[in-house]
């Protein structure tokens, strides 16, 4: 009797104990999760509409991909297209758009700038509010159709146009910014 006693309360512990294990690791999110797991607890956790990555680009063929796909395009290293550019629409969350980024740098761990990139094509148009090119350099004309355009820690070497003089006058360079060519309205 007393042997029933002991494997029955061995038996309900074992199974208690699993029990246990199982719902912990259910309620706890592994140390590195899958991009669609971070992407359902954030989405459960904070409401988000959308979550996205930067599309890092290596080449012309994943910056056109990048430019339809996502809001930030960042570069891994020059790239080089023989054709214009337009960027417009950005990452929409509660009605409210978060502009375009164009990133022409990489940067560690603590967010130091590790190198600087250069994006060369004849034309690049933005038409999103609040756009921005940062930490490198874009050779070629830049079109500005949208306002509050950014460049910080970045160059355009070549010439800015703004759409009308509320474009031109919002426009935002930093001290490490410049732009080699005329700025003018077109």
């Amino acid at each position: 009797m007393k042997k029933k006693l002991t494997v029955l309360a061995l038996l309900t512990i074992v199974t208690l104990v699993s029990a246990c294990s199982q719902k912990n690791q259910e309620e706890t999110p592994s140390q590195n999760p899958t991009t669609e797991n971070k992407e359902t607890q954030e989405s459960q956790n904070n409401n988000v509409d959308a979550v996205t990555n930067p599309s890092l680009v290596t080449d012309d063929k994943s910056l056109e991909i990048a430019r339809e796909t996502s809001w930030i395009v960042a570069l891994q290293n020059d790239v080089t297209v023989d054709h214009d550019l337009v960027f417009q629409g950005g990452l929409k969350k509660d009605g409210v758009v978060t502009p375009r980024l164009i990133a022409l740098y990489n940067q560690d761990e603590n967010k130091v700038k590790t190198a600087s990139y250069t994006l060369t094509a004849p034309r690049a148009t933005f038409k999103e509010d609040g756009s921005a090119i940062k930490g490198g350099t874009f050779k070629g004309d830049v079109y500005v159709e949208c306002n509050d355009f950014k460049l910080i820690d970045a160059t355009i070497d070549g010439n800015v146009y703004f759409k009308d003089q509320a474009a031109k006058d919002s426009f935002q360079l930093d001290d490490t910014s410049k732009v080699t060519g005329t700025m003018e309205i077109q």
